[in-house]
């Protein structure tokens, strides 16, 4: 499937249509890596990522093919506000680091389990000398352990949740 999947080639460039086809186990790891897709085939042109998804057609390929946007694969990292350093050069971010960052900005502890790292390159060393980042045990990082919601509240997100799968 890999093989062929690679050999498609986009009739309107000449260009292959695949960037990468990935193993679902290359790129993720965890005990829910079976629920995933068997492979990830990242186009090679992501300005029409999703084009032919739109069922405006049955083929993969269209002479008009409509945009859905300019998407990359790099996002933007941006920071402002106390502590931050201004013009620094930041390697790139990956998206689980926005948690933690957003999380110790906001003052409060990241959860221990928690994927990522503070953004740390983006904070003035003086302002992080006095607000360390502070990883904490998953329940000890909830605020006096309640979610804010009532009990019937919590009780209908916990549904929602199983109902898509995140729950069992």
């Amino acid at each position: 499937m890999i093989a062929e999947l690679g050999s498609v080639v986009d009739p309107l460039s000449g260009a292959p249509h695949y960037a990468g086809i990935f193993r679902r186990e290359d790129l993720y790891q965890g005990p829910l890596v079976d629920r995933l897709p068997d492979l990830l085939c990242v186009p090679a042109d992501l300005r029409a990522a999703d084009a032919g998804m739109d069922f405006r057609s049955n083929t993969l390929f269209a002479r008009e093919m409509a945009l859905s946007g300019t998407h990359r694969e790099q996002g933007i990292f941006a920071m402002r506000g106390p502590g931050v350093r201004r013009g620094a050069v930041v390697p790139p971010v990956r998206i689980f680091d926005f948690a933690p960052t957003i999380l110790h900005r906001l003052g409060l502890p990241v959860p221990d389990d928690m994927d990522g790292q503070v953004v740390a390159v983006a904070l003035e060393p003086d302002w992080l000398s006095t607000h360390p980042v502070e990883r904490a045990p998953l329940a000890a990082s909830r605020r006096g352990g309640s979610t804010g919601y009532s009990e019937e509240q919590e009780a209908l997100v916990v549904d929602r949740l199983r109902d898509l799968g995140y729950l069992d």
